[in-house]
């Protein structure tokens, strides 16, 4: 079934709170979970934007949307360089992941087994499975842990703690094995 997530307000504590609400969606066979990207009614500041665009990357619909008027943008183009930049990426990482999407859509549509995949739908007997629930399986093979805080301005950093389970994994972005 397809269905979104509302009009919601762009600011951290709605990011945080769309990834949870998403993955609890697929429990009831909302797989196919759509989001206003950056939040619907008000424009969204870069850093926010970004981080929200980054997870549409690994969201079953890729929809930036808002409320049409002259403030409420979200074309990346508009944003700051180093925004737009890191915002292109994903979306070329988006078009780069089709294949893989339309193969586990298909597998969605025939099984019920959602794109979304809640870390206890692989886990159920672990109990990270359910305290780390914010990250999930995009598919069977992408972990997927998004970043739904802004950036220590002192730091210039942002700290996630994961839970990776017990296997094999390879780092998308530096290539890196992770046992």
């Amino acid at each position: 079934m397809i269905s979104e997530g509302g009009d919601v307000v762009p600011s951290w504590d709605s990011l945080h709170y769309q990834v949870f609400f998403t993955l609890r969606a697929t429990n009831v066979l909302f797989g196919y979970w759509s989001h206003d990207l950056g939040g619907h009614i008000l424009p969204s500041p870069p850093e926010l934007y970004t981080r929200w665009v980054q997870w549409g990357t690994f969201s079953p619909i890729f929809r930036t949307h808002c409320t049409k008027n002259a403030i409420n943008d979200r074309r990346i183009w508009v944003y700051p360089l180093e925004n737009y930049r890191i915002m292109h990426e994903a979306m070329i990482l988006r078009g780069a992941m089709v294949p893989y999407i339309y193969t586990h859509a298909r597998t969605a549509h025939d099984t019920g087994l959602s794109l979304l995949r809640p870390m206890y739908y692989e886990y159920p007997e672990s109990p990270e499975a359910y305290t780390y629930d914010r990250q999930y399986f995009f598919g069977p093979d992408v972990l997927v842990a998004p970043i739904t805080q802004a950036i220590v301005a002192e730091t210039g950093l942002v700290t996630k703690e994961i839970w990776i389970p017990q296997g094999t994994y390879i780092s998308w972005f530096t290539g890196e094995l992770i046992k």
